[in-house]
């Protein structure tokens, strides 16, 4: 505590340094005004460059202070190791929950609406809206739910493999790399494919690399070829392409028509029990898995599957590598989010020639 706490004074004391320093400069060109313009504009870019610094110096002692000295019960802190080589690290802290810091927002206002297609855990029409509410502290709202102006009956199928793999079985890895591989083949691209870590992302991108190669296919990585924003935009100006995400691409990314015509969800998208924030909040429930882990997983499933049909004339597949969306009971949750359209159990070699089947043949070949 005391090594922290000194951390603390010397952050401080580095924000008065900035305070004196941008003072003693702003003096100095005030001084020196009209004797020399270039020293003088110089000089106060250097006090407003120092004013800059000190407030940063400010903010990130404040949030110090918070993650270490003035921690709240209602806060959860953690330190990471950014680089192993150069030991660089970071010091983080995030609320257990905004509930409690909405409240005013809502208590200020005399009505607020919140609209969305994927505030409820179900795509049905019993579909209720209750974990949301939860985490928001929205437990008096009133709820409606619309019906989707997309008929997914005729434009959306979505299979599960039944040769898949579960993610702890052996031979999980090399079913995914070889169900990614045969897909965007068969779509002639146009795929996007949604991993819930980089590492396998980067595995399943480095298998299939030189066999979407061989088929005149593009792909794009998130990371290395560039964030979310670029990725889209290369995946809607090459549609040979083939984009491989992760958590950022799961939402609020839109790409409508054929551009992205085939989504491939590897894996269910649970948070991995070792994260921080994750940890801390499932703490609170009775039951973290049934309560929370599945219910946050379900809205981020939800978001995935519905970056696929984005306009009335879209067309497209959705194939789901992760068997327990049919073999638990948990999976049903997951399954009562997914669209209402046709849902079949295959063999991969099927689904990849039902999808090349189904998909119109790109107006770019």
């Amino acid at each position: 505590t005391k090594d922290w706490e000194a951390v603390v004074e010397a952050g401080g004391g580095a924000v008065g340094a900035l305070s004196g320093l941008a003072e003693e400069l702003g003096k100095l060109a005030d001084r020196l005004a009209g004797e020399a313009a270039s020293d003088d504009a110089a000089l106060k870019q250097l006090s407003f460059d120092a004013l800059r610094l000190q407030g940063q110096a400010m903010e990130q002692t404040k949030e110090l202070q918070r993650a270490v000295t003035e921690q709240s019960e209602a806060d959860v802190a953690w330190a990471t190791r950014e680089s192993r080589r150069s030991g660089a690290g970071s010091l983080n802290v995030a609320p257990l929950s905004v509930a409690d810091s909405l409240l005013p927002l809502w208590a200020e206002r005399h009505a607020a609406v919140l609209t969305g297609a994927t505030l409820s855990l179900q795509s049905t029409d019993d579909a209720n809206f209750d974990f949301l509410r939860e985490r928001l502290g929205l437990l008096e709202a009133e709820e409606s739910r619309y019906g989707s102006p997309f008929d997914f009956a005729r434009r959306c199928r979505i299979y599960v493999p039944t040769d898949g793999r579960f993610p702890q079985d052996d031979g999980y890895d090399d079913f995914v790399a070889e169900a990614v591989g045969a897909l965007t083949v068969a779509a002639g691209g146009r795929t996007m494919a949604l991993f819930i870590s980089h590492r396998a992302k980067n595995q399943a991108a480095d298998a299939t690399a030189a066999r979407m190669e061989a088929a005149g296919l593009t792909q794009l990585r998130q990371g290395r070829d560039g964030p979310p924003a670029r990725i889209v935009e290369e995946l809607r100006a090459d549609p040979r392409a083939a984009a491989f995400g992760v958590a950022s691409l799961w939402t609020g990314v839109d790409v409508p028509g054929e551009a992205l015509s085939l989504l491939i969800i590897a894996r269910l998208p649970f948070v991995p029990p070792n994260d921080p924030v994750h940890r801390a909040r499932a703490e609170q429930y009775e039951d973290a898995f049934n309560d929370y882990q599945v219910p946050k997983a379900v809205l981020q499933f939800r978001q995935g599957v519905g970056r696929l049909i984005r306009s009335r004339s879209d067309i497209g597949a959705a194939v789901i590598l992760d068997p327990r969306i049919v073999r638990t009971r948990y999976g049903r949750q997951f399954k009562a989010a997914l669209p209402p359209a046709p849902f079949a159990e295959k063999p991969l070699a099927q689904i990849a020639a039902e999808v090349q089947q189904f998909l119109p043949r790109p107006s770019f070949s």
